[in-house]
């Protein structure tokens, strides 16, 4: 592994152990007492190619008169050492070989925190419309500095750390973690979750991630964040849990996943479990079998804080799988919306509530100025939507459209006057949304009559239960190969805000992602009865649905 320690600390511990000033240092290699400064206290670091350290190796090793020196560098030595560092018996050779590492480590950092800058400033890898945030980890990272430091310092395990083997007693290992989180009061650290192993092979696993996944959703309800990095291969299968996994838990709080694209880096995990301040799953297979069937398990509080350094190495290396845009966060999803019906490839549809989205320009802006937005966001959402009618009407000449809805919770939405999904604009008040809906079902009426192209078929919530789908009441799916979004309704949790208690869009990028909800919205799209899809049944459902609105917003007839 390499080594992970600052240049700046190590010369600086280098120093101290050879007695040796940095005015001295800076008159032996003749540079200016204020750059040895801005070196130890990790403000700069030597270039690659400097000559400098391998002056100051050589003059540190010359500088060693006595044992009680040449112990205490041999000893930082060896707390220090990595597989990148050489100590072949030449103490000056062994010093540039610990120098030259964490002179790499130091530059490799300065280059990430730049880097991370950039994509700051540029909006990328960003999820709940926040960079994920580090820093909370530097208290961790001195601590272990300091341990790091302590040469003659050993770390005992506590009594409660352990090593069990054998495939059920890991999997009762993770449940006895994960009900500690439960019985503790979130931390503002999140508990980290990595799935690099294909561990859907294991024996019993069908029985555990019941468990894991019922856990994971308390935790979430509770208030505690959950970040999971996984690795995603071609197998269907382990896409299709990812999505149910991941449609459960962004229901229930706050859930990041993230992708790891490089497996191969160092910085790659094996597969772990880290709840902070309580313990440390880390798994191995030991079997050519991918089975995780051994595990080390920890309470003591450093090796709980070197995974964490080590689970915030890797997510660097990873990126977020979803992005999400919360409800009030209108513009974002505006353009998010307007990329996904502009972008080329039959698009799918699955419903849970009837949107204010085919409705003429005229009708749209009236709304709009009635509502409380801004003039230039009112101009950004015309835009925006000249653009997606523009599409949907180039599209669906040359791309097959077909939407499922649930017929039945669409139905007790309007009567019992529920909000409806409102995908372009901010909500209106009862009369207004009435009459956007109407518009939008003569609209769809129209253009379902008239394009050969653009199918609807229609279930009901107890037939969908019984497709075992990761599509369910309470979320609508919006699907293109290459780019698809999630709505999801009502979701709710203790650690929510009030104005948070709504309902949030999430977009799905990952390709494989997006080729499994595919393959998943095709198959319920095969198992709906035809009746379900006859064009007249179709047709007088949602003529149906016109009266139930007229019905349920007291709306007189004469208004179409």
């Amino acid at each position: 592994m390499s080594l992970e320690v600052e240049f700046g600390k190590c010369l600086k511990v280098l120093l101290n152990a050879a007695n040796i000033s940095g005015s001295k240092l800076a008159k032996a290699i003749n540079v200016d007492p204020s750059l040895i400064s801005r070196w130890v206290n990790c403000k700069k670091v030597p270039s690659n190619g400097s000559p400098y350290i391998k002056m100051i190796s050589d003059y540190i090793s010359k500088s060693i008169v006595n044992s009680y020196q040449l112990n205490r560098i041999n000893d930082i030595l060896d707390s220090l050492t990595a597989e990148s560092v050489k100590f072949d018996g030449d103490l000056a050779c062994s010093i540039k070989s610990l120098l030259l590492e964490a002179q790499g480590y130091s530059l490799n950092k300065d280059m990430l925190k730049k880097l991370n800058r950039s994509n700051a400033a540029a909006g990328k890898t960003r999820l709940n419309n926040n960079s994920y945030d580090s820093s909370v980890h530097c208290s961790v990272n001195k601590k272990i500095s300091d341990v790091l430091f302590e040469a003659s310092k050993l770390i005992p395990l506590s009594s409660e750390d352990y090593v069990m083997a054998g495939c059920e007693n890991v999997l009762d290992c993770t449940n006895k973690l994960l009900n500690q989180a439960l019985m503790s009061a979130p931390s503002k650290q999140p508990i980290m979750i990595t799935i690099n192993s294909k561990f859907s092979l294991l024996a019993l696993f069908e029985e555990y991630h019941k468990e894991y996944r019922k856990k994971i959703i308390k935790l979430l309800k509770n208030g505690w964040t959950v970040i999971s990095t996984i690795k995603f291969d071609d197998a269907m299968e382990r896409s299709h849990r990812f999505l149910e996994d991941t449609v459960l838990f962004l229901k229930s709080g706050n859930y990041l996943p993230y992708l790891s694209n490089n497996i191969d880096h160092p910085s790659a995990l094996s597969d772990m479990i880290i709840v902070p301040d309580i313990g440390a799953l880390v798994f191995l297979c030991t079997k050519s079998v991918h089975q995780l069937d051994f595990t080390f398990f920890f309470k003591n509080s450093y090796a709980i804080d070197a995974f964490i350094g080590k689970f915030h190495q890797a997510i660097r290396y990873s990126y977020p799988v979803l992005n999400e845009y919360k409800a009030r966060n209108w513009s974002e999803l505006v353009k998010s919306m307007t990329i996904f019906e502009e972008s080329p490839g039959n698009r799918y549809t699955f419903r849970d509530g009837i949107s204010a989205f085919l409705i003429s320009e005229n009708i749209y802006e009236q709304s709009l100025k009635s509502s409380e937005s801004k003039e230039y966001e009112i101009r950004n959402m015309l835009s925006c939507h000249k653009k997606q009618m523009y599409a949907l009407d180039l599209n669906q000449n040359f791309y097959k459209y077909k939407d499922i809805f649930i017929r039945d919770s669409i139905e007790k939405a309007i009567l019992n006057k529920k909000k409806q999904s409102c995908e372009l604009s901010q909500p209106f008040d009862n009369t207004d949304e009435a009459l956007l809906i109407l518009e939008h079902l003569n609209t769809l009426i129209n253009i379902y009559k008239n394009s050969d192209n653009y199918e609807i078929a229609l279930v009901d919530e107890r037939s969908l239960k019984t497709y075992k789908s990761i599509f369910t009441a309470g979320m609508n799916f919006y699907l293109k190969r290459n780019h698809s979004i999630i709505h999801i309704l009502n979701r709710k949790s203790k650690a929510m805000s009030s104005e948070d208690d709504t309902f949030k869009f999430v977009c799905l990028s990952e390709p494989t992602i997006t080729y499994a909800l595919e393959k998943a919205y095709l198959d319920i799209w095969d198992r709906i009865a035809p009746i379900n899809k006859d064009r007249r049944e179709v047709l007088a459902w949602l003529n149906h649905l016109k009266e139930l609105i007229h019905i349920a917003y007291n709306i007189k007839n004469n208004i179409k």
